[in-house]
């Protein structure tokens, strides 16, 4: 019997042969059968779901528009979901030995490979999410709801779905296997946001009367940030989201193509394709895991003298135990350790530039030079006064605020903390608040929020309520009455000028 070998090479094949075609829809027809099947059960859940809250309304009218966005994010997590088990699926060479070396032998480029295997999953989770908002449309036409918000939504959601389906890309083409790729996976999503969450708080608690939303954090992870963007839907904010999932979409693929077409094809199977994954995995997971056990032991209280103790401790735990995970064993102990001392170092550091910022935030009061205007909000029976002169009176204001909080003024009453933040509130005493708003001359905003006692209120704010502005707010809000309630006690309006 003769074997005849034919080598599969580009050159070797006649030019009405496509390999890279023949590849493409042979990964569509493989995947064809989880794709229906997630498909119709995504369809039950919306619009099967919705349709069933709308019948069951009861004559009351369903507010249709308002659900929308809420339920173009199931059918974004239902796609997800779908995504990601076909990108493991079409990427099953990257985790298997015996196959790795048969697609790499394939007559298409490393490059190619890739965008046939991503672009199918993209297609398999992207059918699934149009066959579900083709239901919200005829349910749109029924309840005679906006369509082009429908349009909107699904032209959001595609782009959120090829954001978070690029990043997945990049653990799947790193890991050796589909345990490798969940665990490295889970670490990073909730790592990378967890420690900026840390680093936030330590700020956020020590930046008194500072008013940060953290709008941030929401671009530490794009899974995070797709679910802000369904949250915030209908808000004005311009073209930035599209930008930013542009953006995000090509960085994410970059890194995978980069990542896979370094990858040696001996690392399919094993723990990862490159080593440096697993110490970056063990520090977040030691970092994360050691805060938390610092917090357990320290009474939630970072300040507590024992939280840097069984920080540490609980650092290292987490480091071996994440270790033992990655290779399957307690071995290269020393280097785990070494990761857990990265993440306390890190720890540290966070720490000690979240208290100089918020120190130096704290402190801080706008130039007289740098200040277009002022708004004041305060607490009941207030209305909201904008300044546009007089503006020492408020610098020398929030200057003596901040000393009153930090102790180097005397109060006059002096039996309870009189000035705090909003964030620090601790007693029940503190009933009025006050709400600073500096508009710059660059158009930049600067925002402070402390609640007063009552006791000092009055003696804080006498030289403010004495000028003009603030006087006739109160006939611009129709507010004519001569005893108004000011920091709980009734004061006659003939103790303020004009």
């Amino acid at each position: 019997m003769k074997w005849r070998c034919v080598d599969m090479t580009s050159r070797d094949c006649s030019k009405s042969c496509h390999p890279a075609l023949g590849l493409f829809v042979h990964t569509l027809k493989r995947q064809t059968g989880i794709t229906l099947l997630a498909t119709a059960f995504l369809f039950l859940i919306c619009p099967g779901i919705l349709w069933r809250n709308i019948r069951n309304s009861w004559g009351n009218v369903y507010e249709f528009n308002e659900a929308l966005p809420m339920w173009s994010m199931v059918i974004f997590f239902g796609a997800l979901i779908l995504g990601v088990i076909l990108l493991c699926f079409n990427h099953g060479h990257l985790f298997s030995k015996k196959t790795a070396d048969l697609y790499y032998a394939l007559p298409v480029k490393r490059d190619v490979l890739l965008t046939i295997r991503f672009g199918s999953s993209v297609i398999g989770a992207a059918f699934a999410m149009s066959v579900s908002f083709a239901g919200l449309s005829f349910l749109a036409l029924v309840e005679d709801a906006a369509f082009s918000e429908l349009c909107q939504l699904y032209f959001l959601t595609f782009l959120q779905l090829l954001l978070c389906l690029s990043a997945v890309l990049i653990f799947v083409v790193n890991a050796g296997s589909i345990f490798n790729f969940l665990f490295s996976a889970m670490v990073v999503c909730v790592g990378i946001p967890v420690m900026c969450l840390i680093g936030f708080y330590w700020y956020y608690d020590q930046a008194y009367g500072v008013v940060s939303e953290g709008t941030w954090l929401q671009y530490t992870s794009p899974f995070g940030y797709a679910v802000c963007q369904f949250a915030l839907f209908g808000e004005s904010n311009g073209f930035t989201p599209i930008w930013v999932s542009i953006a995000g979409i090509l960085l994410f693929l970059t890194i995978s193509f980069l990542l896979h077409h370094y990858r040696r094809t001996e690392t399919a199977g094993g723990k990862y394709a490159f080593s440096i994954a697993a110490l970056i995995i063990t520090t977040l997971a030691s970092g994360v895991g050691g805060y938390l056990i610092g917090l357990l032991f320290s009474e939630g209280n970072p300040g507590e003298d024992g939280f840097w103790f069984f920080c540490v401790v609980g650092a290292a735990l987490t480091a071996l135990a994440s270790g033992a995970i990655i290779s399957r064993g307690f071995h290269r102990i020393r280097k785990w350790l070494l990761c857990a001392a990265v993440s306390v170092a890190l720890l540290v550091v966070m720490g000690v530039t979240a208290e100089n910022r918020a120190q130096k935030d704290t402190a801080y009061v706008p130039e007289l030079e740098d200040i277009a205007s002022i708004t004041l909000e305060e607490g009941y029976n207030h209305p909201k006064v904008v300044f546009t002169s007089d503006f020492e009176r408020f610098t020398e204001l929030h200057n003596r605020m901040i000393d009153v909080y930090m102790g180097t003024e005397e109060c006059a009453s002096n039996q309870y903390d009189t000035v705090v933040p909003y964030n620090a509130l601790h007693n029940d005493l503190i009933e009025s608040a006050i709400y600073i708003t500096y508009t710059l001359k660059d158009g930049k905003t600067v925002q402070r929020y402390y609640w007063v006692d009552d006791a000092i209120g009055l003696s804080l704010m006498l030289d403010i309520m004495q000028t003009d502005t603030y006087a006739q707010s109160f006939v611009l809000e129709g507010k004519e009455e001569t005893e108004l309630y000011i920091y709980g006690s009734e004061l006659n309006s003939d103790v303020l000028d004009g």
